[in-house]
């Protein structure tokens, strides 16, 4: 897209179809991806916190070990070269980014070519 503005709409329109989807995998893969980066977000804020689980950084690195891990192998597969540094800081843009687009796809009526769609 032109812009980040067109680029948000695009990819709201995107999520705001999942709903409609028939395939309940797919539908349980987008609920499931949307609460996993809320979950990474929820952690990452209780850090700052002084009573914080000591288990919270385990699992937040053990989360992201994993993801790179499958990442790698996918990359792998589709024969792409897999950058650490820009998978690494993904990390921290990437969870605001799907909750954010998660939630306005949800609260914002969805229009395509002056039309809108049903919710």
């Amino acid at each position: 897209q032109a812009s980040l503005k067109d680029f948000l709409i695009q990819r709201i329109r995107w999520a705001g179809k999942w709903r409609h989807n028939s395939n309940r995998l797919t539908k349980a893969l987008a609920v499931f991806v949307l609460i996993v980066q809320f979950s990474w977000l929820t952690a990452l804020g209780s850090l700052f916190f002084k009573d914080a689980n000591d288990t919270i950084p385990l699992v937040m690195v053990v989360k992201v070990l994993m993801e790179g891990f499958f990442l790698f192998r996918v990359s792998i597969f589709m024969k792409q070269r897999f950058y650490w540094i820009a998978f690494l800081s993904l990390q921290l843009v990437y969870p605001i980014y799907v909750v954010t687009v998660g939630i306005f796809s949800s609260v914002i009526p969805v229009m395509w070519k002056e039309r809108p769609l049903p919710n």
